[in-house]
């Protein structure tokens, strides 16, 4: 496979453009951009030459663009520098590794703390909860609204001893949605939708054939199970009562365990447990040629791969760019899931 030479900008503060002041000394950048949960990164790679530079100074802010050319480039986020690597070898010589992280998972996701949330308290839905967690460590909220409005099973729900990113990342597990602090917002859409919580669709990572390329696909034959079930307890009626979510083939049942307060919160969690088990009978690695719009969460269509291949409904998992102006070019890796 032929690689075209990449266009590389990072800016630091003052809108430096640390490639031009560098020159090739700037190795290139790794980019991983993760669906969930996990805190999006850039290793910045220098080369390391005497006399030795030192290291910036901790939260120093850079900014990223890639493209094929300067007028298609995109801005794939903002990082803040936490961390440096040096490392050398007799084939290699030096090299510096500036570790950043996304600056959007600001320190205030990572606080500890015990709370409820209640009609008393202002929080009737899961999205009113949400909202206030977005608002208390400085971001804007974006939830799709779907999930907004389901309300708290019983009317209460319990954080404690847990991270502000831990807690908002169980509710969203539980709901069957995939919630992530991004472009200065916490966002939360339905896992599997492939819409954004504005209504948009995100777009298509189209990854065509290449015999030159590293293609890995495992495909499990799906579960026996013909439909998950989840218990809830009607207060009117006095009881239980089962929600089911069919799966389509099998005869068997998957059934949670804990009975949960509300009808609407056994829907999504009979659908979120679908989709999990759904999820795990395909999983795929492909590589390309760089693609500067691949994001997590993403729609992936393979093409050319076979229909086994092609017909499954592929969703990115993980997003890696590594790129190397002066070297080995532009290279995208995409860790795939069943989303169907």
């Amino acid at each position: 496979m032929a690689f075209r030479k990449p266009y590389l900008r990072i800016t630091g503060p003052g809108d430096t453009n640390i490639g031009e002041r560098l020159g090739r000394d700037l190795v290139g950048v790794q980019i991983t951009d993760l669906m969930e949960g996990e805190i999006d990164r850039a290793i910045i790679r220098l080369r390391r030459t005497q006399p030795y530079r030192a290291a910036p100074p901790a939260g120093t802010v850079f900014q990223i663009h890639v493209g094929w050319d300067e007028a298609g480039a995109v801005m794939t986020g903002t990082y803040k520098f936490m961390q440096v690597l040096y490392a050398g070898s007799p084939e290699t010589g030096q090299e510096t590794q500036l570790v950043c992280e996304a600056a959007d998972f600001n320190d205030s996701l990572k606080r500890v703390d015990s709370e409820h949330f209640d009609e008393e308290t202002g929080h009737k839905t899961y999205g009113d909860v949400l909202r206030t967690m977005a608002g208390r460590v400085g971001l804007d909220a974006s939830i799709d609204p779907e999930i907004a409005k389901i309300p708290l099973a019983g009317g209460y729900l319990l954080r404690w001893k847990q991270s502000a990113i831990g807690f908002v990342t169980d509710i969203a597990e539980e709901l069957g949605a995939i919630i992530k602090p991004q472009a200065g917002a916490l966002t939360a859409r339905r896992r599997g939708s492939f819409q954004t919580p504005g209504g948009s669709r995100l777009q298509d990572i189209v990854i065509p054939f290449d015999p030159n390329t590293f293609f890995q696909v495992d495909l499990t034959p799906r579960y026996g199970f013909a439909e998950v079930t989840t218990p809830w307890f009607d207060p009117a009626a006095g009881r239980p009562f089962d929600t089911l979510k069919a799966l389509g083939r099998g005869a068997a049942r998957f059934a949670l365990p804990h009975i949960v307060g509300s009808e609407q919160l056994a829907k999504a969690m009979s659908s979120a447990a679908a989709q999990r088990l759904d999820a795990e009978t395909a999983s795929g690695l492909f590589q390309s040629a760089g693609q500067p719009y691949a994001v997590a969460g993403s729609p992936v269509r393979p093409q050319g791969f076979g229909p086994d291949i092609d017909n499954v409904t592929w969703e990115a998992v993980s997003v890696v760019h590594d790129i190397e102006p002066e070297g080995a070019g532009w290279l995208t890796t995409i860790e795939t899931r069943n989303a169907a």
